[in-house]
């Protein structure tokens, strides 16, 4: 699995690379142990369902990063004192591989698996809207999303909203600057309003609103007044409130200010706590009530001690569900894997 993991981890797939790399290799292994691949939506955003039997658990994640960045300890996938470091070998990497293994130990046993795999969950997510009109996901079981939440249960998620912004301001010399409109001013002024956000709404779970500046751009030259300035913000909130509610609080707090902006979001949510156990994956009920997770998208949930069981879907499925066509591979490492068909869902 350690070897899996070094060859899957130094696979370029942030959103600036070409995901078909790394969907191959996956695929590759999906063949082997004669699953059914089919692959959805397009190339900027393809996704992987791969199936075996009828009606089988889904084993979900991701195979996309953050970029790699700089300033790394580690060089990828380097092992060292029994860890292995690279971007994506917890989120999600190595959640991948071990989805991959347990599929491949599951095949030999002729107990149904599904596995859902996307690359845009850093950005768009449009493969797992694609996925989730699938019959497979429509009709599963169970699905287990192997977010890195230190093999906790998490039960409950704040709701995201990323905005984009832009100041426009007057260029000047910087030595007559009340000639002049400061556009790093005006963005500064809008981010303290956001700012004030922070702390403002509380949630018995999920705790409070936070708010990070992740970029941030304006002026060519010290002795330049700024004209234009840039900015990007991530806000996570809890319940009860909606993107386009916190949309509107955002706006609010801007001062008066009218910037151009772009948001995006999406809405918390919470399951219930009384789930019932679900014995094939106990080994999950090992979690210990309050003790904070590991994964940036889950700050601060409640924890159960119980095995979640996803819920079945209620929404039939529609008599226009996708058709695919798909096929199988006799193991034959010599042999290329064949290539997999893909589809656009319908509806």
């Amino acid at each position: 699995m350690v070897d899996m993991l070094a060859e899957l981890v130094k696979i370029p797939s942030d959103p600036f690379s070409d995901k078909q790399e790394v969907l191959d290799y996956v695929q590759s292994f999906t063949d082997q142990i004669h699953m059914r691949n089919t692959l959805f939506g397009d190339a900027q955003s393809p996704a992987l369902l791969a199936e075996y039997g009828q009606g089988g658990v889904v084993l979900s994640g991701h195979l996309d990063t953050p970029p790699i960045g700089d300033y790394w300890s580690f060089s990828q996938s380097q092992v060292a004192s029994g860890r292995l470091y690279g971007r994506g070998a917890a989120d999600m990497k190595g959640t991948v591989v071990a989805m991959l293994q347990a599929a491949a130990d599951l095949v030999l046993r002729k107990v149904p698996v599904v596995l859902a795999f996307t690359t845009d969950e850093e950005t768009t997510m449009q493969g797992a809207a694609a996925l989730s009109k699938t019959l497979p996901m429509r009709r599963a079981k169970a699905i287990v999303v192997g977010e890195p939440t230190g093999l906790r249960v998490a039960h409950a998620e704040k709701g995201v909203l990323d905005i984009a912004i832009e100041t426009r301001g007057k260029a000047a010399h910087g030595a007559m600057p009340h000639l002049g409109e400061n556009a790093i001013s005006k963005m500064m002024r809008i981010v303290r309003g956001l700012e004030s956000f922070k702390g403002r709404i509380a949630h018995p779970e999920l705790g409070t609103v936070t708010m990070n500046l992740g970029t941030f751009h304006g002026g060519n030259r010290l002795n330049v007044v700024p004209n234009k300035a840039t900015a990007e913000v991530d806000i996570r909130f809890p319940p009860p409130y909606p993107p386009i509610s916190s949309t509107g609080r955002s706006r609010s707090t801007c001062g008066g200010s009218r910037p151009r902006s772009r948001c995006a979001g999406s809405s918390p949510f919470r399951r219930s706590r009384s789930i019932r156990t679900l014995p094939t994956f106990g080994c999950f009920g090992r979690s210990r009530e309050g003790r904070r997770p590991s994964s940036y998208t889950h700050p601060r949930p409640s924890i159960t001690r119980r095995s979640i069981r996803a819920w079945s879907s209620t929404v039939p499925a529609k008599r226009n569900s996708p058709t695919r066509r798909t096929s199988t591979s006799r193991l034959n490492p010599s042999r290329a894997p064949p290539r997999s068909t893909r589809s656009t869902p319908s509806g």
